[in-house]
């Protein structure tokens, strides 16, 4: 949906930028609103199963629509591209998992599974389609959950969501967070954020997986509108498998170079009007 566009846009912008992430400009796709096809996403990872080399990191953004399907033949959890439809859920959506057992599976734990690239880094920032899928079961996160079970199981892959599919999802917020946290964003009297830039200068200036997670875990309910603070129900959606999941996501500029050229950049990245239209904003 175009309310998120600008999030996409700018986070793309901060991947790409050598001071605040390192990612190689070509490596980054970045694709929103009508571009954000089913085949032009799987066409995306078909490129990474080949560019991608033995010792790379991947991180995978999917901002959008999710559809878990408790009974019936389409019984699974789906992403919902931009052409999405419900009477085509095999033929419009990303399956992540369909199926019982051992052997269930999907298009997108295959193609994370088969990816060159020793560490990848799934974030799944999404809500539920409302009235593009009235199928869809509202607090049956069973697939979601094994999708991400399984995920994590395979060597070097970290898996992140807002929240559990029973749970309100403020995706508008957790969107925010992390466009803070790859861009540099603080605020000066926040412990949570002057913790989380000091644990990245002490690991030589590189943004690591549990780092990330915690800055995010420890801001989510911090960051809720204030009619939401006290609400138990909204708990990020973390799966890590061991030490192997703990690995570098970002590196940034030395020290003596950050201040200076991060306001500058920043301003070029037109990062305080992304902010200031994304806060809070619930999809």
């Amino acid at each position: 949906a175009s309310d998120r566009q600008p999030r996409a846009s700018a986070f793309a912008r901060v991947l790409k930028h050598p001071l605040l992430s390192g990612y190689p400009v070509e490596n980054v796709t970045h694709l929103a609103d009508e571009e954000a096809t089913r085949d032009a996403i799987m066409s995306a990872i078909s490129r990474l199963q080949t560019v991608t080399a033995s010792n790379a990191t991947v991180f995978v953004y999917f901002d959008g629509a999710a559809a878990e399907i408790s009974s019936g033949p389409d019984a699974g959890y789906y992403l919902c591209p931009f052409d999405y439809y419900a009477t085509d859920r095999p033929g419009t959506s990303l399956t992540c998992i369909k199926g019982h057992g051992e052997h269930a599976s999907g298009y997108m734990l295959e193609a994370l599974k088969g990816l060159p690239a020793a560490k990848c880094f799934v974030v799944l920032n999404t809500c539920t389609p409302d009235t593009l899928d009235t199928d869809v079961t509202v607090g049956s996160p069973y697939y979601r959950e094994k999708f991400f079970q399984k995920l994590s199981k395979i060597p070097g892959r970290a898996a992140f969501s807002s929240c559990r599919m029973d749970e309100p999802t403020y995706t508008g917020i957790m969107s925010n967070l992390i466009f803070n946290a790859f861009a540099g964003v603080r605020e000066e009297e926040s412990d949570i954020d002057n913790q989380f830039y000091a644990r990245i200068a002490s690991d030589q200036n590189s943004m690591y997986t549990f780092n990330l997670l915690d800055y995010l875990r420890r801001h989510m309910h911090s960051s809720l509108p204030k009619e939401y603070k006290d609400d138990p129900r909204m708990h990020p959606l973390l799966q890590l498998d061991g030490e192997d999941n703990n690995f570098v996501l970002a590196r940034r500029s030395p020290p003596t170079r950050f201040p200076m050229e991060m306001d500058q950049k920043r301003a070029e990245l037109g990062v305080e009007d992304v902010l200031r239209g994304i806060d809070h904003s619930l999809p």
